[in-house]
C-alpha cells in the first residue's frame, strides 16, 4: 500500500516553476509637456523569457532599483505587479507580502 502511494506521487509531480525575475529598465522617453527625459521601467521574466513589461515607472533608479528587488525577494504573482506599482507612485512606499 505505501509503495502504491509513492508511485502515485511521482506520476503526479509538479514541476517546480522559477520564480518572477523583476528587473530595471533604463529607457530614454519623450513627452511633449516634458521634453527628452529618462525613466525606468520594470521587465518581469520567468525561465529567462519576458512575461511582462512595464514602461515609465519612475526617474529615481535607487527606487526602481529596491522595488525590483523587494518583489523578486517576496515572489510577486505578476498579477499583482501592478497594483504594487500603484502604491510605490501613490504613497511613495510599497508593501509586499511573500506570493501576493
Amino acid at each position: 500500500m505505501i509503495q502504491e502511494c509513492k508511485s502515485c506521487l511521482e506520476e503526479n509531480k509538479v514541476e517546480s516553476v522559477e520564480p518572477y525575475q523583476y528587473l530595471p529598465v533604463l529607457e530614454a522617453l519623450r513627452s511633449e509637456a516634458l521634453g527628452d527625459y529618462v525613466s525606468y521601467g520594470i521587465r518581469v521574466t520567468r525561465e529567462g523569457k519576458e512575461i511582462n513589461f512595464v514602461s515609465d515607472v519612475t526617474t529615481d533608479r535607487e527606487a526602481i532599483e529596491y522595488l525590483c528587488a523587494i518583489c523578486t525577494e517576496k515572489g510577486l504573482s505578476v498579477d499583482h505587479l501592478m497594483d504594487v506599482i500603484e502604491d510605490f507612485l501613490e504613497e511613495g512606499s510599497f508593501q509586499v507580502t511573500e506570493n501576493s
